[in-house]
Order: C-alpha cells, then sequence, then structure tokens
C-alpha cells in the first residue's frame, strides 16, 4: 500500500490481489488494470482520503475501482466486464466523483 506516491501510465495485469492499491495523497493516473484479483481484489483499491484516481481504465478484474473511504476525487474513468458486471464501481460516501462510464449497464440503464 502507498502513500503520496503517483502512478501514471501503468498497465497492470493478472495480479492475485489489487492491481493497484493506494492509501492517501496518491495521484493515480492513466493506468490500466486488467484480470486482477482472484476473489477480492480490485483493478484500483484505494483505502485511504486524499487521493486523484483519474482517467484510469479497469477490466475483468474482481472489481473495477473501489474505494473505502470519503474525501477522495474520482474522475474520467471507466470499467467494463467486472466481476461480470457487478462490482465496476464501488465507492463509499463522502467522495467527489464525476461521471460514471460503466460499459455494463444493468436492467433499466439501458
Amino acid at each position: 500500500m502507498t502513500s503520496s506516491t503517483t502512478v501514471s501510465g501503468c498497465t497492470v495485469t493478472t495480479s492475485i490481489f489489487d492491481g493497484i492499491k493506494a492509501a492517501h495523497g496518491c495521484r493515480i493516473v492513466d493506468n490500466n488494470c486488467s484480470e486482477n484479483g482472484v476473489s477480492t481484489g480490485a483493478g484500483i483499491h484505494i483505502t485511504g482520503s486524499d487521493n486523484r484516481v483519474e482517467s484510469n481504465h479497469v477490466s475483468q478484474d474482481d472489481a473495477g475501482i473501489d474505494v473505502d473511504a470519503g474525501g477522495n476525487i474520482i474522475i474520467k474513468n471507466s470499467a467494463s466486464g467486472n466481476s461480470l458486471g457487478v462490482f465496476n464501481y464501488e465507492i463509499v460516501a463522502g467522495n467527489t466523483v464525476g461521471e460514471i462510464l460503466d460499459f455494463n449497464p444493468g436492467p433499466g440503464d439501458v
């Protein structure tokens, strides 16, 4: 788990845990995360506050973008095919969130 770090322009694939995991004060930008997590991992997992998660794509992970704490900014991200589309985004209240691009709409979303 990282703090006060920038992760940018990376491709993270087939990790048995989270693709990218950040605690607080991080900038997670322009990454591609796929096929991460066996049963509890996420493409991007944020556990603390004061993070910026921007312009990432997560696909075919156990969970897509998982944010466990408030006080973050999550913008311009896209997600598809994560845990059969059930968990593309799991973001708790108290975050600033931009438009959600979810390529697996549920019933009534089409």
